[in-house]
């Protein structure tokens, strides 16, 4: 049961940073592959789950979320590095 609020705290968390952060076709790729990987449920898998759910996520929908979660992370960190450059040249600037 934790694991699936976790799962839907993730969604939610997404959600909001795509509506915050639109950048020009990554929403639509983001959003596509998160389709994907929503087709990709296995309940008759071995793995159980402590509510008493089998969740099994196949490889390439595993590597699709990771690849996503590195492009988010990319694009934040570039944002960031960007943010830090303006702010040390308004102080430079006075």
């Amino acid at each position: 049961m934790l694991r699936r609020l976790k799962i839907k705290l993730w969604k939610v968390a997404s959600a909001l940073e795509a509506s915050l952060y639109p950048y020009d076709d990554r929403y639509e790729m983001e959003r596509e592959r998160e389709e994907e990987m929503s087709g990709c449920v296995d309940l008759t898998s071995d793995y159980q789950e402590e509510d008493g759910f089998d969740l099994h996520f196949s490889e390439e929908s595993t590597h699709n979320w990771l690849k996503t979660l590195d492009d988010k992370v990319s694009r934040l960190q570039s944002e960031m590095i960007w943010a830090q450059a303006a702010i040390k040249q308004l102080e430079k600037n006075g």
